[in-house]
C-alpha cells in the first residue's frame, strides 16, 4: 500500500494508483480526485476503520466511469482514519486510475 502525499492548494499532480491500494493523511479537510483513463469502470472503496454509532462500517465506494474524474471528500477522520491517522484506499483494478490528494 503506497503512502500518498498531499497536493499544495494551487497544485494538481496525479500519480498511479498502487495494486496494493493507496493510503493518505487526512485532517478532515483533505479531498481527493480519481481519474480513470482505463477502457472501463472501476470501483474505488475508502474501508471505514471504526463503526457508526450503530455498530457499522460504512466503507464508501465509488464507481469511477471511463475517462471519468471524480472527487472524494467528507472523510470524516473519527470513521476513516486509522491509527496512524491514514485514510485506506484501494481498487476492484488499478490500470489506467490516478489520484490526487489536495490539501483544502
Amino acid at each position: 500500500m503506497a503512502l500518498l502525499t498531499s497536493n499544495d492548494e494551487g497544485t494538481l499532480a496525479f500519480v498511479s494508483a498502487s495494486a496494493g491500494g493507496d493510503r493518505f493523511e487526512n485532517n478532515g479537510r483533505k479531498k481527493v480526485l480519481v481519474k480513470n483513463e482505463d477502457a472501463v469502470e472501476h470501483t474505488a472503496t475508502i474501508t471505514a476503520q471504526k463503526e457508526c454509532s450503530q455498530g457499522y462500517l460504512h466503507n464508501k465506494e465509488y464507481i469511477v466511469a471511463v475517462d471519468e474524474t471524480i472527487l472524494i471528500d467528507n472523510l470524516a477522520p473519527r470513521y476513516y482514519n486509522d491509527e496512524n491517522n491514514l485514510v485506506q484506499m484501494s481498487y476492484d483494478s488499478e490500470t489506467g486510475m490516478s489520484i490526487s490528494v489536495l490539501n483544502m
